[in-house]
């Protein structure tokens, strides 16, 4: 796990669904949505893992459109050793090790308030 900054303004989760009461997808590359939480205005969008269906580098599709879409931290469950590097390249906080028995939002508020 990397430092990271709680006062980010997008967190991205890795969802079993497209909303914020889905249960969290541990895996990042092959999750189905990704949340995109504003955590300044409280607003949330779903978008489709572009890397879900992909047959190779999963991990690196999924990194690519977390990266171009503003995201500033990603909540998963775990990352493969592409996907973090890509992100760490482009900027990215994570936060790992979050279980598939967790709704995103609670996982959002979960590391908003550590």
């Amino acid at each position: 796990m990397n430092e990271l900054n709680k006062n980010n303004k997008k967190i991205a989760v890795t969802s079993s669904g497209k909303t914020t009461d889905a249960l969290l997808c541990e895996q990042f590359g092959r999750a189905p949505y990704f949340i995109v939480y504003d955590s300044a205005s409280g607003n949330y969008s779903a978008y489709e893992n572009p890397g879900e269906k992909a047959n190779t580098g999963a991990g690196i599709k999924a990194s690519e459109f977390i990266i171009n879409n503003g995201v500033t931290t990603l909540i998963t469950g775990q990352l493969g050793d592409k996907a973090a590097f890509a992100l760490q390249s482009g900027g990215i906080q994570y936060v790992e090790g979050y279980k598939n028995s967790i709704k995103v939002m609670d996982a959002i508020n979960d590391f908003l308030n550590k």
